[in-house]
């Protein structure tokens, strides 16, 4: 039932990450979790009373700084070395707002970016409204959709 499903559909395939690709989603999940780290050390820092662990917090986050530093300088070498990204990154960051943080970001979570038409983007991206209709009733607009998390 399922395959012919499969036949009927005629579902594009989704192409595998380049090694490019994997190595900065692999880099970028490191870093998440650097910033979780951070977040979770300048909580803890609010609550320590003594000097000891404060002098520890205050080791362990910049360390995290460290770390997120050197992610960042990789991150960003890794792109430089394929062409194609680099390009797509040149043109994000050229938008107003979006930096290099942000560009990288959008590159590794939506490698299709920079492929699509407009319309198929906004809707990978979940800003595309979705209709609510059914029949001749006009249901109310939502955005939802993008990739899973």
């Amino acid at each position: 039932m399922l395959a012919r499903l499969g036949a009927l559909l005629e579902t594009s395939v989704r192409p595998v990450l380049s090694p490019t690709l994997d190595a900065m989603k692999e880099l970028h999940s490191a870093r998440q979790a650097l910033v979780k780290d951070r977040t979770a050390a300048l909580n803890r820092q609010k609550m320590l009373r003594a000097n000891l662990l404060k002098r520890q917090n205050a080791r362990r986050l910049g360390q995290i700084e460290a770390q997120l530093t050197a992610i960042d300088v990789e991150l960003t070498s890794v792109c430089a070395a394929d062409t194609d990204l680099e390009r797509r990154r040149t043109i994000l960051t050229s938008i107003p707002g979006v930096g290099a943080t942000t560009a990288l970001l959008l590159l590794v979570e939506m490698p299709e970016f920079g492929r699509l038409e407009p319309g198929p983007a906004a809707s990978l991206a979940g800003l595309a409204p979705t209709a609510r209709d059914l029949g001749h009733s006009k249901g109310k607009r939502f955005i939802r959709g993008g990739l899973a998390a």
